[in-house]
């Protein structure tokens, strides 16, 4: 749990186009909340299946087209 408390205070300390932003944290007695930034397009794990149905590997750069 302290590395999840770690993580989520330098995540609201930085800003990075390519790490999402979280804005505030919010905690009851079983949940913790993240507000973070409006992230569209899916999960990157999700565009990785996808592609390797279609292809044995992919390159670094086709991975990092679907980061951008």
């Amino acid at each position: 749990m302290d590395g999840f408390l770690k993580e989520t205070e330098i995540l609201r300390e930085i800003s990075h186009p390519n790490i999402i932003r979280i804005f505030d944290m919010f905690e009851d007695e079983t949940s913790y909340y993240l507000v973070t930034e409006l992230c569209l397009g899916g999960e990157l794990y999700s565009k990785i299946e996808e592609m390797s149905d279609k292809q044995k590997a992919f390159s670094e750069k086709q991975c990092a087209f679907i980061i951008e």
